[in-house]
């Protein structure tokens, strides 16, 4: 049943993890030893100026963005079991969560000790997640609506 609302909430869930791999989460800028480096889900980058020392990684992220992308879009395609696609979207809010304290606390926070003197500059990438998590919100609210009209229309049988 591609028709329904929850469907069309998990394909924006899908685009937007899928955004995630496209879009840059930060930018940090310093201007006294001179160099802008940018954050995104693949790597942390030098764009200009002198290199610095940068001992972190963007494995966890990547991973985390990949497997909500790829639950997001195995439980678009089980819409005929209701309850497995409500279990799989509550791991994948789960996940998201995780994502989303990863890329706004975690990863700023190291890379904030590692370069102390620079100033960061939000970027388009890290609105993803948030609207992915809404998103999946939505779509298990509206899956268990679907199922509790289902088992009611049983009842009456």
């Amino acid at each position: 049943m591609f028709q329904r609302i929850q469907t069309l909430f998990l394909i924006v869930v899908f685009a937007a993890c899928t955004a995630c791999f496209f879009f840059p989460f930060w930018n940090y800028v310093s201007l006294s030893p001179e160099f802008t480096y940018q954050v995104s889900l693949f790597s942390i980058k030098l764009i200009s100026g002198n290199p610095q020392i940068i001992m972190v990684g963007t494995l966890p992220i990547l991973v985390l963005a990949s497997v909500s992308a790829i639950l997001a879009l195995v439980a678009l395609v089980s819409f005929k079991n209701r309850e497995m696609q409500i279990k799989m979207n509550s791991y994948n809010i789960f996940i998201t969560i995780f994502f989303i304290v990863t890329i706004y606390l975690y990863l700023p926070y190291n890379i904030q000790k590692a370069l102390p003197v620079a100033d960061y500059q939000w970027q388009y990438g890290l609105i993803f997640p948030l609207i992915s998590l809404a998103f999946l919100i939505l779509a298990n609210v509206f899956i268990k609506k679907d199922e509790k009209l289902v088992k009611s229309a049983d009842r009456l049988r």
